[in-house]
């Protein structure tokens, strides 16, 4: 390499390429380009990209000394605009889903409203198995959600409660970049006041899309526990980190409850209380009797807790939140799918244990990391029971802290004594590329949007007029409760509880057979099949049919097939009314006077 100044050839040729695709991209947007003329865009970008690449690799070959030094926050910022602008993306592709004010997005939205109406209503959170309409995780998303929804005025809102659990992961997001910092001080503590804070935008932004990614976190979009859950378990990481950085004993009182927060959020947080006990233990700062005092006040508390829910509400609570999940049979061929789905973000993890389970700083942050290991292995196996990896979301968001500090813990700084402005300026060009491309694997870079089409208003108003003229309890609904939110009215049978059953309880056909409703509207699966018998034939439509008969359809919503859980929410929808008992037929009179004769 050598100082001689970069030719101006260079300057122009590069003003260029910029000028060309810009160009491209303005006859585009103008409507200029038709059919395969529209391949000029792409070769613009790509082959301008070509042709900056190689100069760059020119001047850094033949010219890298007259280069200034590469600030590290050059590619800070240019990774945190990159975060700030996905973001944005996710906003955009699911505004259509973040906006609906009817719960037709998942099936796990008809439940989680079905517990808001027993807050509206003092109806006890977990009811008989016969009615079918309980959940069967924890009661703390609800309760919470519900509780801030009313303090606005807003409890019979739908789209109130879609804010607030996004809210849940703008906060998450806020506590894993916390706790990606302090990760960041516990590894390299000399050098930490030379990091630049401009990694606390970057890590904050990066940490909200690995909340919202589409893989392990698919149901964040929907009303689900799930985002509180992913709250729950950040903060519990977050709590963690700032007792390994201070052993500050008041951070010992936080952690002993944790858990039983945790456990509030969702079943498998509990966990929380193993790995705070693991953590003590492996950290070797705390006696042995510290660690067995701090586990078993842990554990005291956890149990309290779950004993408090039985107190409450009785055996419904033991059946809805422990028989029916504890239930399911975990498949290893799940388990693999599973595995795969979800490989970016558990190699997150790995990478920044890698990177940061090194020298001196291994025995600060191994117990940390043997955490989030712990996470994961207990995510990977309650996941055997799942089509999609999300029970692997809290785990991802404290593998993606490890991954953030590792990230800034490798990046070029133009402090370094040895360093040379050429070789900086490509590791930040490469360290940016790279990032980007793990964006891309894990589908944050994905532009592709939910539609909503105009078709839903009529989907909507032809079932609302199915309950014109009847108590909202004599209808039954299978999958939607936004009806029932607005009438305050607790209808049974809901669809998606009648899947989670293992060992089932059908009051739905005894309510089938004394014709307890006036109207059923009940979805039509892709294969004919109504909606109940969805996961196993159970015979329901066969009692359906003898008791009640179909008078009319609800076409399913046009053009918006593409969403996830469309066949179970959207799709066709068939109006049963009952069928009117046989009437007994009129004596013959003439038959009575032969007899008298």
């Amino acid at each position: 390499m050598n100082n001689r100044p970069i030719p101006k050839w260079i300057h122009w040729l590069v003003l260029l390429v910029i000028l060309g695709q810009l160009g491209a991209l303005g006859l585009m947007l103008a409507g200029r380009l038709h059919g395969p003329q529209r391949n000029l865009v792409p070769q613009a970008l790509l082959g301008g990209a070509m042709a900056l690449f190689v100069l760059a690799g020119f001047v850094l070959r033949n010219h890298g000394e007259s280069l200034r030094p590469a600030p590290a926050r050059i590619g800070i910022v240019a990774l945190t605009v990159l975060a700030f602008a996905l973001c944005g993306l996710y906003f955009v592709r699911n505004r259509a889903i973040l906006t609906l004010p009817y719960d037709l997005g998942g099936w796990s939205e008809s439940y989680f409203l079905t517990d808001i109406i027993k807050w509206n209503t003092g109806t006890p959170l977990y009811t008989a198995p016969d009615d079918s309409n309980s959940g069967t995780y924890t009661p703390g998303a609800a309760a919470i959600s519900h509780f801030l929804a009313s303090l606005m005025g807003k409890a019979q809102s739908v789209r109130t409660y879609r804010f607030l659990l996004q809210l849940y992961l703008a906060i998450a997001a806020l506590f894993a970049g916390a706790a990606a910092w302090n990760l960041l001080r516990l590894s390299d503590p000399e050098r930490f006041s030379r990091y630049s804070r401009w990694w606390l935008p970057f890590f904050v932004l990066a940490s909200f899309l690995i909340a919202t990614n589409p893989e392990t976190n698919a149901f964040n979009i929907f009303l689900h526990n799930d985002p509180l859950s992913v709250l729950a378990a950040t903060i519990g990481f977050w709590v963690l980190t700032k007792f390994a950085l201070s052993q500050n004993p008041r951070w010992l009182v936080m952690m002993a409850v944790l858990p039983a927060l945790a456990y509030l959020a969702k079943q498998f947080l509990a966990l929380f209380a193993a790995i705070y006990v693991v953590y003590l233990w492996l950290d070797g700062k705390s006696s042995l009797r510290r660690v067995i005092t701090f586990g078993a006040i842990t554990f005291a508390i956890l149990a309290a807790t779950i004993l408090g829910g039985l107190l409450i509400w009785g055996d419904a609570y033991r059946y809805w939140v422990f028989e029916v999940m504890g239930s399911h049979t975990v498949s290893f061929i799940k388990l693999n799918e599973r595995f795969a789905d979800a490989a970016w973000n558990i190699l997150l993890g790995l990478l920044g244990g890698l990177v940061l389970l090194r020298g001196e700083r291994s025995s600060r942050l191994l117990p940390l990391w043997v955490g989030w290991l712990m996470m994961t292995l207990g995510g990977m196996y309650t996941s055997g029971i799942t089509y999609l990896p999300t029970h692997l979301g809290p785990a991802s968001m404290v593998g993606g802290c490890f991954a953030l500090a590792a990230l800034a813990m490798l990046w070029p700084s133009s402090d370094e004594a040895d360093a040379r402005p050429a070789l900086q300026w490509l590791q930040v060009a490469v360290g940016c590329l790279a990032v980007l491309s793990v964006f891309a694997g894990m589908g944050f870079t994905h532009s592709g949007r939910l539609p909503l089409d105009a078709d839903l208003q009529r989907y909507v108003r032809a079932i609302e007029h199915e309950f014109n003229g009847v108590p909202a309890d004599r209808v039954l609904l299978d999958m939607g409760e936004w009806v029932y939110l607005r009438e305050n009215v607790l209808a049974k049978d809901r669809m998606a509880i009648l899947n989670t059953h293992r060992t089932p309880h059908y009051g739905l056909l005894d309510r089938i057979r004394n014709h307890a409703y006036d109207r059923i509207l009940v979805h039509v699966l892709s294969d004919g099949a109504y909606s109940y018998e969805l996961g196993g034939e159970r015979d329901i439509q066969k009692e359906l049919l003898a008791y009640y008969r179909p008078v009319r359809r609800i076409a399913g919503i046009k053009n918006m097939d593409r969403w996830l859980f469309y066949d179970m929410a959207m799709s066709e929808i068939v109006v049963l009314e009952p069928i009117p008992p046989p009437q007994s037929e009129p004596a013959n009179p003439a038959s009575d006077a032969s007899q008298k004769r």
